[in-house]
């Protein structure tokens, strides 16, 4: 037996800043999966993300002696997943050995779908970075998640013969909020203690 799969990926990425006050980057990455008809093998995802350090600003200069850091952020973007767990996801296969006493016999393993596209997942995510006190610092950040055309083998019925059909089936949505704290209790060249909090609270559709 012989099993063969391949993918071609090409990416490009722009990073901007200026005053290191104002930050931006753009991805844009384009993936080619042999498991895909050649009408929907490509795949093209783009991402962008966005950040302002407010307190770098000059209207926050009265708060430089206790606010360290500021920074408001988000960001949104897309990847591609092809894995169904077979490398032939679109193609029509049939299976030898079905043999009748003498009579070689072949039969239909796999039912094709030239409809067979990338599952997509997206994010969007915005929060806020900070740090006091140089003790002190943490981040906030409302993120929402969908997954689209999500990739599965299809239930049929056995008197069809076939056991299932890979298809794009349904979509996957969470979102909610997550939180971090960190706290430098102690700190000195000598000894180092800090305190960790993180929590999640989210919704899945």
């Amino acid at each position: 037996n012989t099993y063969e799969w391949a993918m071609r990926s090409f990416f490009g990425r722009l990073n901007l800043g200026w005053d290191d006050r104002y930050l931006l980057e753009v991805n844009l990455r384009a993936d080619g999966s042999s498991r895909f008809n050649k009408n929907n093998r490509w795949g093209y995802f783009p991402s962008f993300s966005g950040a302002w350090r407010l307190s770098e600003e000059a209207f926050m200069e009265d708060t430089r002696s206790w606010l360290d850091n500021l920074k408001l952020k988000a960001s949104y973007g897309a990847v591609g997943n092809d894995n169904l767990g077979t490398y032939y996801a679109y193609q029509g296969l049939y299976a030898t050995g079905m043999n009748n006493y003498r009579d070689p016999g072949v039969m239909v393993s796999r039912l094709s779908n030239k409809d067979l596209k990338w599952e997509t997942n997206l994010q969007f995510n915005v929060g806020l970075d900070f740090a006091v006190f140089n003790k002190l610092s943490g981040s906030v950040e409302w993120f929402s998640r969908k997954s689209k055309d999500l990739l599965f083998t299809l239930p049929m019925a056995p008197s069809t013969g076939m056991s299932g059909i890979d298809r794009n089936i349904g979509d996957v949505k969470n979102q909610g909020v997550e939180f971090s704290l960190n706290y430098a209790a102690i700190s000195n060249k000598d000894f180092k203690w800090t305190i960790d909090l993180n929590g999640t609270s989210y919704k899945n559709r």
